[in-house]
């Protein structure tokens, strides 16, 4: 039997260091995959795939500021 420990869980909320909105998603699918664990992400009705060093638990305001 094979154990997979993933850093996110289905459920939980989580914001793409790539989006300058920080917008809120939600862990809504887990793939394993031989290159790395895929999560599915939805925000509202649009749903987007991306490994875990793409997302965080907590929202990167310095994205969200205007200079």
């Amino acid at each position: 039997m094979m154990f997979i420990e993933a850093k996110f869980s289905i459920g939980q909320t989580v914001y793409l260091s790539t989006d300058k909105d920080q917008l809120r998603r939600l862990v809504v699918a887990i793939t394993i995959r031989q290159t790395g664990d895929m999560y599915e992400v939805a925000c509202g009705s649009d749903s987007s795939y991306h490994y875990d060093f793409e997302m965080s638990e907590t929202a990167d305001v310095l994205l969200t500021s205007s200079n």
